[in-house]
């Protein structure tokens, strides 16, 4: 019976030969596909915007793409892989069936993040940029000093970026006439916190001042946002229109988005779960202007190379040829020098109607300090702020009444150890309680890691209160150190007690700062900031609109 071996010399001889040559067609093959990762892995990092195309960074965009395309939460949007032209084909979607794009409550930018083991500082803010833009962490010990020249701390206009037209103050000429028809605006907020957030107190003031400037412009909300949404701002006026958003209708395929939108010409995504929805819409009506509200840098919301931080990389290109814009320099920077796209420049805006210094309350007696305390947002350092509100209490005593809020009781008192016995906690307030606070108000602690725009210490400036304000960000666009706000590039709790507690000293100084802001705080109102965003789509309407045959000729 024949068995193996038993062909003699020559099939022994064959046999070797035929598995020297399998072995080699393999070695050969696990060669080509080697280079081919590596090539693919180069081609992302440049494409998606991860910081230089070095070989960290081409590895490090290959995880972040598969990372979010593999989420549970998340199809990554075809738009970020379709080819530039959008009327070119284009990768058929997955199954309707397979998507959930709705946001979970903790992928919204204020909604309750895991607490870190230590609060993030402006240091660790700063690492954390460097990492993602680099693609490796930085070396231990080599934080070099803060430079307002250099990534990530240049908060004014990069000298090679083309200068936008800020709207004119009041007292020059008058603004240029809007176009005739204004274009329609539809603004995608995908969900919003019980009390609201900066960045949907922006959204709203400014689409109603669409609205004055006769603009069609709503504000498309989950179905189950709509009675927080009208709850906080109110909805008399028809701002809020809903689509369907949960996992068996998520919004994006069906009708329901599309009729939120109705027929508006520009559709803005403000958070990056909205460019999702937004790339999906564009698909289905081509001819809409697509554009993206950069209301802050999101990767920093979470750990690098998390699925979270990966979904808001990829959002800044997802949708070729979209138009980001942002109200502060350092977001456009920051989005500029790590991703290769342009950002323009808008306006911020600030509601004089709540936040003003009228019937403002002085006391010459106390020092009056406010600070707001939200625990489920650690960069906001709520314990970094207790602790100077204590040091303040301990150094001026009955000489200063110290007020928070920002967090329900039960949030407050898990913040037992770092009590402050004569504090007052106010709780949750409303943005009318706020303005009415700050006008009782001399001095309001903003002890935050980083400020993409800082609008609650714009406001209180408004209304006559100084802000102590972080370093790290884009709180420049209204504040001057030493004339209307104090800045610190360290945040620190001993820092920021030292600063309160000099303030407290001086009393001329303190009331100087105070006018200076007020004063300041006139250049921002929601008509100059609608007036931008109106500009700015109507320019970008007209570029992409096609030029007649005859004209060209």
């Amino acid at each position: 019976m024949p068995h193996f071996g038993s062909g003699g010399p020559v099939s022994a001889c064959n046999l070797y030969l035929s598995g020297y040559l399998c072995a080699s067609i393999m070695l050969y093959y696990l060669i080509i596909i080697g280079v081919l990762n590596l090539g693919l892995g180069y081609v992302l990092a440049v494409y998606l915007g991860y910081g230089p195309p070095s070989l960290s960074a081409a590895w490090q965009a290959i995880d972040s793409f598969a990372e979010a395309r593999v989420a549970r939460s998340v199809v990554v949007p075809v738009a970020a892989i379709e080819p530039e032209s959008p009327n070119s084909e284009s990768v058929e979607p997955a199954p309707e069936e397979s998507l959930s794009v709705a946001p979970a409550a903790e992928e919204l930018e204020e909604i309750a993040e895991p607490a870190p083991a230590e609060e993030p500082t402006q240091a660790s803010i700063v690492a954390l940029l460097r990492e993602l833009a680099d693609g490796a962490p930085p070396p231990r010990g080599s934080e070099p000093p803060t430079d307002e020249e250099r990534f990530p701390w240049r908060w004014s206009l990069q000298p090679s970026a083309e200068p936008e037209p800020e709207p004119r103050p009041p007292s020059e000429s008058p603004p240029p006439p809007l176009p005739e028809r204004p274009p329609s605006v539809a603004y995608l907020l995908p969900g919003l916190p019980p009390e609201g957030s900066g960045g949907s107190h922006s959204l709203v003031q400014e689409a109603r001042g669409l609205r004055e400037l006769g603009a069609d412009a709503r504000i498309c909300v989950p179905a189950d946002s709509l009675a927080t949404a009208a709850a906080v701002y109110g909805n008399r006026d028809d701002l809020f229109a809903t689509y369907r958003s949960d996992a068996a209708s998520p919004g994006v395929g069906d009708s329901s988005l599309r009729a939120a939108v109705a027929e508006a010409g520009v559709v803005v995504a403000t958070e990056y779960p909205s460019v999702e929805l937004l790339a999906r819409l564009a698909r289905e009506r081509p001819e809409i202007l697509c554009a993206y509200y950069v209301q802050d840098y999101e990767p920093l919301f979470a750990g690098a190379r998390t699925s979270r931080s990966d979904r808001a990389l990829l959002s800044y290109r997802a949708i070729p040829g979209a138009l980001l814009f942002a109200k502060t320099h350092w977001l456009r920077n920051i989005v500029s020098e790590m991703h290769g796209v342009p950002v323009a420049k808008v306006s911020p805006s600030l509601d004089r109607e709540l936040f003003h210094a009228d019937g403002r309350q002085e006391s010459e007696q106390v020092l009056r300090v406010a600070a707001m305390i939200r625990p489920r947002t650690p960069r906001r350092r709520p314990l970094a702020t207790l602790d100077s509100l204590s040091a303040i209490d301990r150094a001026l005593g009955e000489a200063a009444q110290i007020v928070t809020f920002g967090c329900d009781e039960d949030s407050f008192a898990a913040l037992r150890r770092h009590a402050v016995p004569r504090i007052a906690h106010l709780g949750l307030l409303s943005r009318r309680d706020v303005a009415e606070l700050m006008r009782r108000c001399d001095v309001f602690i903003d002890a935050s890691a980083y400020q993409a725009f800082g609008r609650t210490g714009l406001e209180a400036m408004a209304c006559g209160a100084v802000p102590l304000l972080p370093a790290l960000g884009g709180v420049r666009e209204y504040a001057v150190h030493g004339e209307n706000a104090v800045i610190l590039a360290d945040g620190s709790a001993a820092a920021i007690a030292d600063s309160v507690i000099a303030l407290a000293g001086d009393p001329a100084r303190l009331g100087a700062m105070r006018r200076a802001g007020v004063l300041a705080a006139q250049g921002f109102t929601v008509e100059r900031a609608a007036r931008s965003q109106l500009e700015l789509f109507a320019a970008a309407m007209l570029r992409s609109r096609p030029v007649p045959a005859a004209l060209a000729s």
